[in-house]
């Protein structure tokens, strides 16, 4: 053997001696990673994806109700969907977040079910007759709740 040659003998004796290195830092990784798994809320995240067509009769023969761009319709559509009305109606109807609303008044409720309610506009598919799409999502700890949440938000618009 050349001196200062690596072979696979060595490197076994360097991992050897050094295996209280190795192993005390790999141990810390799964024990933190199994402290975060078990402590950490479960969140789920329900979506869905609404088309929005655009009117079909030329508008040579009727002048088109709603004008504008995609999105600026989006933006209306955003703020229907995250009103105080419709989200109150929502918590009520599906017996939502029972145990805040006996904390904290409804708006504050609102507030925070808002900021769980996204609203993104979807890339344009070509060769689908201008179709526009945005989706919809919601986060909740509990998945059958997320999906009802959304699945009620989209009804509301359709």
């Amino acid at each position: 053997m050349i001196p200062g040659e690596i072979t696979p003998e060595v490197i076994l004796g360097i991992l050897h001696r050094r295996k209280w290195i190795i192993f005390i830092p790999f141990l810390a990784a799964v024990m933190l990673g199994l402290f975060l798994a078990i402590t950490i809320p479960r969140t789920y995240k329900a979506e869905t994806v609404i088309l929005v067509t655009p009117p079909r009769v030329p508008s040579d023969y009727i002048r088109p109700v709603v004008s504008g761009e995609f999105e600026e319709r989006l933006q209306t559509i955003s703020q229907q969907i995250l009103s105080r009305s419709r989200l109150e109606k929502v918590i009520r109807e599906l017996g939502l977040y029972k145990e805040a609303l006996k904390k904290a008044p409804m708006d504050a409720v609102i507030v925070s079910m808002r900021k769980k309610i996204e609203i993104k506009t979807q890339p344009r598919r070509r060769g689908r007759g201008g179709l526009n799409s945005f989706s919809l999502s919601f986060i909740h700890p509990d998945p059958v709740m997320c999906a009802k949440v959304v699945n009620t938000l989209a009804s509301l618009y359709i």
